[in-house]
């Protein structure tokens, strides 16, 4: 499974890709918006994990993903910390699939991920 990681922050990136990895997924990292449209459209990932920062940079992504042709399929996880539950009703307004707090351990992450992936494939039975 391919995994697209947006996060500003590389730190965040590398934790999170190196125990994906560990799991078996295939990650790709990108840390800013243009970065992430362009390998969405060459890496085709399965599922979009993208941090819910207060830039609007991540809403135009749900967004942009969320209505443009094929890429709409594809399952987007938002990550964000306590007290932004109100971007995150606005992420899920625009789209988003899931939502993984920060202080959540990454074998929650893992869970949410198969999850998403069994619907998708059910959904393309």
């Amino acid at each position: 499974m391919k995994i697209l990681l947006a996060n500003n922050k590389e730190i965040n990136n590398r934790t999170i890709q190196s125990y994906l990895q560990k799991n078996g997924y295939q990650v790709l990292t990108t840390n800013s918006y243009p970065e992430t449209m362009e390998q969405i459209d060459q890496y085709h990932p399965d599922i979009i994990i993208t941090d819910l920062n207060t830039s609007d940079s991540t809403f135009t992504l749900i967004s942009e993903v969320k209505t443009s042709g094929l890429n709409k399929q594809i399952p987007i996880i938002v990550m964000s910390k306590a007290g932004q539950e109100h971007l995150v009703e606005t992420a899920f307004e625009l789209g988003a699939d899931d939502y993984v707090s920060h202080q959540s351990k990454l074998q929650e992450l893992s869970l949410r991920i198969n999850i998403l992936a069994r619907c998708r494939s059910k959904a393309q039975a």
